[in-house]
């Protein structure tokens, strides 16, 4: 069902003073559909985040930081405890961390090397917990010294294979240093074995899905290698997916395998969907039909950096723009169903959200912001609604193109086209919407969206100039005889003339909103009225010196003017 209620500009401040209240879980601008749990902040500086779920069922967060890696118990979510840290490669300029699990280990590689006894893929025995977790061995490989092993990031696939990417992955092995090295973790977890190398190019990041791995190559521009890893010691090329103005940076695919949600690292690059059904059809002549279907991006000016698929959501780690949580159940129409901001700043560039981790039974996920650190939050799962319609002028039905729908729990904004219409897509339920345009007075609306379908909503605005002496026309039912003047002493009269028998409503309103002084509220026959206003309340106190609004409605007429009491 549709639920509207209009208001008109001098509502504004009060509408936004109460929004809170309405929506008294989430504030606009910082969160909406995901609820704070807790926060932890115990280091200076943070990198990515993973998840695990011990044998008891009990969850943690394992956050990269500036000084290793910290362990912490997030089965009581709104207590979340630091059970250990492991110490790790340390830099002075940056907090490089990236973290994977297999099993009851977890796997840390970084781009720094001092101490050199911690660098190279660090793995961290999780058998003890919750009473702690060791650093069980650090692991090197071939071509590389204690004083070199640098990895950009690590992937383990569901049959225990890990792969290294960047950094010197595929030293002195002939081709592209900082490929992709694949090793094999079964039987020694401890002791990961080299199998296999693809090293024709830098490869950033990797993603792998049964027998395919998706490589990104942010050097290459739009560029993403699909192999075929069924031996993973002869990875053999399937397709390469080439685009124009990319930096791939990184993917995951939905569960299905059917489409793959990709990141590029520069501000205004989308978030991208791709259809790759053809990979899975056994028929490699058609391996090069990937399309293209759906693209996102919070901001355009902001960096999407990583993405994550659970089910039909994706949860995008956005750097500034926080953490945001994407409908993909059209995955040619992704939609924003919720938002947590951990990085309130203005800006640009790669601060806030490095990484989310939204894979725990229990439904809560964990984001790590760069400044402030782990965040324990809760995706309160609605599904997307849409709305549309045509904005247009009260006066004579005109469509109205430029005009600005600000959704502001949602923190967007939408357009009118050039035929007055707009169109919008969201989270389902409850939305403010304030639609403004030069000459016309600002409406508010609130608007509930069901999930699945779109509601038709039309916006009439009231121009400004209307009811001005000579820009009237019928059938409006009346006309202001003179404007309030502006500043105004007590006692000025408001004047108006009724053209036809009307409903009337004549009030006083102070900048917050709120009615101060009713001064006609009656049916009128036509003919001229004049009312005065004291400059007193309805309980008869003068009131204060400022900003006071009248309003006078007539029938479908309104009118609004400002005035300001001086004494």
């Amino acid at each position: 069902m549709l639920r509207i209620h209009h208001g008109r500009v001098w509502l504004f401040l009060c509408l936004i003073a109460l929004s809170s209240t309405a929506f008294s879980q989430y504030t606009p601008g910082v969160n909406n559909n995901v609820t704070l749990l807790s926060h932890v902040d115990n280091y200076s500086t943070y990198s990515n985040i993973w998840g695990y779920v011990d044998g008891q069922g009990r969850e943690y967060a394992l956050i990269g930081h500036n000084a290793g890696t910290s362990i912490v118990d997030i089965t009581s979510p709104a207590a979340p405890v630091e059970v250990t840290m492991i110490p790790g490669p340390v830099s002075t300029g940056t907090c490089w961390r990236e973290i994977k699990t297999y099993g009851q280990h977890a796997y840390v590689v970084s781009e720094h090397t001092e101490p050199n006894n911690l660098a190279g893929i660090q793995i961290i025995d999780l058998s003890n917990l919750p009473a702690g977790a060791t650093l069980a061995n650090v692991a090197l490989w071939p071509e590389v010294t204690s004083s070199n092993a640098r990895a950009h990031t690590v992937t383990v696939d569901s049959e225990g294979y890990l792969y290294i990417q960047g950094g010197t992955a595929t030293r002195n092995t002939g081709g592209e240093q900082g490929g992709i090295r694949i090793f094999n973790l079964n039987p020694d977890p401890l002791n990961p074995a080299p199998v296999g190398i693809f090293n024709p190019r830098y490869a950033h990041d990797t993603f792998v899905q049964d027998s395919l791995l998706f490589a990104f190559n942010i050097y290459e521009g739009g560029f993403v290698d699909i192999l075929n890893i069924s031996d993973r010691s002869n990875p053999q090329p399937v397709q390469s997916l080439v685009y124009p103005q990319g930096f791939s940076h990184t993917g995951w695919t939905t569960p299905d395998r059917k489409y793959l949600v990709t990141t590029d690292e520069i501000a205004g690059l989308t978030v991208k969907v791709w259809d790759i059904q053809v990979l899975w059809d056994n028929d490699p002549t058609n391996n090069d039909q990937i399309d293209l279907v759906g693209e996102y991006i919070s901001n355009p000016t902001q960096i999407a950096h990583e993405p994550r698929v659970r089910g039909n959501n994706v949860f995008v780690a956005h750097y500034l723009e926080g953490m945001r949580v994407l409908d993909i159940s059209n995955p040619a129409d992704p939609v924003e169903v919720g938002y947590y901001d951990t990085y309130l700043p203005a800006g640009n560039g790669f601060s806030g959200d490095w990484g989310v981790y939204p894979f725990f039974p229990s439904g809560n996920f964990v984001v790590s912001d760069m400044q402030s650190g782990l965040y324990v939050l809760r995706f309160d799962s609605l599904g997307a609604g849409g709305i549309e319609g045509v904005v247009s002028s009260a006066h004579n039905g005109a469509p109205l193109s430029g005009a600005q729908l600000v959704f502001v729990e949602a923190g967007k904004r939408a357009s009118s086209g050039a035929n007055g219409t707009y169109s919008f897509r969201t989270n389902e339920g409850d939305h403010t919407i304030i639609v403004s345009k030069p000459g016309y007075f600002t409406d508010t609306l609130t608007v509930s969206l069901p999930a699945g379908a779109n509601v038709v909503q039309n916006i009439a605005l009231q121009s400004t100039t209307v009811g001005i002496p000579g820009d009237l026309s019928l059938p409006l039912t009346f006309r202001l005889e003179q404007n309030y003047p502006n500043p105004f002493n007590p006692n000025t009269a408001i004047s108006y003339q009724l053209a036809a028998a009307s409903d009337v409503e004549l009030q006083i309103y102070n900048v917050a909103g709120q009615a101060v002084r009713t001064l006609a509220s009656e049916a009128q026959t036509p003919g001229k009225y004049t009312v005065q206003w004291d400059g007193r309340n309805a309980g008869g106190e003068a009131v204060a010196s400022g900003v006071y609004f009248y309003r006078l409605v007539a029938g479908d007429f309104v009118q609004v003017r400002k005035m300001v009491l001086l004494r």
